[in-house]
């Protein structure tokens, strides 16, 4: 990974916490079809699952030293806005974006492929809560999740229902669609995130409907 990459990763708050953004579909990967939670032992396959782990190690040996406080939020898959514009990039937006436009988007993976999806603003929410809650005592470890899960042919269909508008879609491949997991599952929201809301995946469609293109 490149060192700007590694950087955009790491959020420090007033020198004394280190909240890195870490990946829970690269992390558990290899994990198979049963529930995940912070217990599971990490199944990386790739090498972006691989350098994960590295960065956290990383990161917690400054806790381990008392240095700071530090948390390694494991995100599942994170879509919604970017700088509260519109950009084409993930494949929830893709979807939005086709549907509007009326253009047909790639699908690189299974239909039946399922994911935890979180929307943007609840992501940062629940990692601001465990950031809150790390404590003293060594690295936390967390993983950020809605605890549903989503088919690539529900998220089509919710976003035609939605929006009113069929979403083209063509099947393609790539050398990635093979190294991909047919399914992931997280549990349900615990601790000090189950205690906050999350946005309806409908009225996150609309607000990134509504938003300005990037």
């Amino acid at each position: 990974m490149e060192r700007s990459q590694a950087r955009q990763s790491i959020f420090v708050f007033a020198t004394t916490l280190i909240l890195l953004a870490s990946s829970a579909g690269a992390i558990y990967g290899g994990h198979g079809a049963g529930l995940i939670d912070e217990s599971t032992p990490a199944s990386p396959i790739t090498p972006y699952g691989r350098e994960k782990l590295v960065q956290e190690a990383l990161v917690g040996r400054l806790s381990e030293s008392g240095t700071m406080r530090t948390v390694s939020c494991r995100f599942t898959n994170v879509y919604g806005l970017a700088g509260g514009r519109m950009r084409r990039k993930g494949l929830v937006p893709a979807l939005v974006d086709a549907a509007m436009l009326r253009q047909p988007v790639r699908l690189f993976v299974s239909p039946d492929t399922r994911r935890d999806y979180l929307f943007h603003t609840d992501a940062a929410r629940l990692a601001l809560a465990e950031a809150d809650a790390a404590g003293a005592d060594g690295p936390a470890t967390a993983i950020v999740r809605a605890g549903t899960t989503m088919t690539i042919l529900d998220l089509v269909a919710s976003v035609s229902r939605v929006l009113r508008r069929r979403v083209p879609v063509v099947m393609a491949e790539s050398p990635e669609s093979r190294v991909q997991p047919l399914v992931l599952r997280f549990r349900e929201r615990g601790g000090v995130q189950a205690a906050i809301p999350l946005t309806s995946f409908e009225a996150a469609v609309r607000s990134m409907a509504g938003a300005p293109a990037g």
